[in-house]
């Protein structure tokens, strides 16, 4: 799996080209290597069990962002960092929290 980038902030201001590069610079340290991976829920989750997965997976390291798909609430977006977690650890992250699942792919 290909990591994308996503970055995490930008701020435009006019500058001169000295100021440019380095901002350029502090900007590329600013970039962290994000991937995304899609996870199928075999259980059937109501909205609050649902709502609660995604935040026990939120406040997990690595993990930057768990979303259920609004059109098809069985299946599990998530994006994280992959110098710190894998796609395998994040669907241990899933089971730990007594739901059946598997891996889907890269999203």
């Amino acid at each position: 799996m290909h990591p994308r980038f996503h970055e995490v902030s930008s701020v435009a201001t006019p500058t001169s080209p000295a100021t440019d590069e380095s901002q350029q610079q502090a900007k590329s340290r600013d970039v962290l290597p994000v991937s995304g991976v899609v996870i199928h829920i075999v259980d059937r989750l109501g909205d609050t069990r649902r709502n609660d997965l995604e935040d026990a997976l939120n406040i997990k390291t690595g993990i930057i962002d768990a979303r259920f798909n609004a059109k098809r609430p069985h299946l599990l977006l998530v994006d994280y960092d992959v110098h710190k977690v894998s796609s395998l650890d994040v669907l241990r992250q899933v089971t730990r929290q007594n739901v059946r699942a598997h891996l889907v792919g890269p999203i």
